[in-house]
């Protein structure tokens, strides 16, 4: 989806020269498209580990992750200014919810993670996230209950 813009970008630049080496500004644009692609067979070259039917179930889990704002694109622009509501209610508020979800315990992978990283028993740290979860909550139950924090400033 941003391959094919990046190269086009990139082949647009063949006409401009950087000040100092005289060189066309290709070469620094082409950074976009060849990271991509190198990011790509990077990617590919993981996936080979693993079984044919574990690919499969994971780009299908992409295919409809991207597919959805793909597909939901039309109504959302047909909004004008109201795509900024649906990007800080549903986005934002899906981003607390999830650092809610990442670092509640016991499912919290993220706190377990991080105890790991800090070499603490994860019961010495539990007194302390439990302030940061009730600011998250708190965080989410804001947005989602004052529609003005998203609406307020458009006009």
């Amino acid at each position: 989806m941003l391959l094919n813009p990046a190269i086009t970008y990139a082949a647009n630049q063949w006409s401009v020269q950087t000040p100092v080496l005289g060189l066309p500004d290709t070469y620094r644009a082409a950074a976009m498209p060849v990271g991509m692609v190198m990011m790509m067979v990077a990617a590919l070259l993981r996936l080979a580990r693993f079984a044919l039917r574990d690919v499969a179930v994971a780009v299908g889990v992409l295919a409809v992750i991207a597919a959805g704002p793909y597909l939901a694109a039309p109504p959302i622009i047909a909004m004008g200014n109201g795509n900024l509501v649906v990007f800080f209610v549903v986005l934002l508020a899906a981003g607390v919810a999830m650092g809610i979800g990442l670092f509640a315990p016991p499912f919290g992978l993220g706190y377990y993670a991080a105890s790991l990283i800090a070499r603490i028993n994860p019961d010495e740290g539990l007194r302390r996230i439990w302030h940061y979860l009730a600011a998250l909550s708190a965080g989410l139950a804001l947005i989602a209950a004052v529609p003005w924090i998203s609406t307020g400033f458009l006009n």
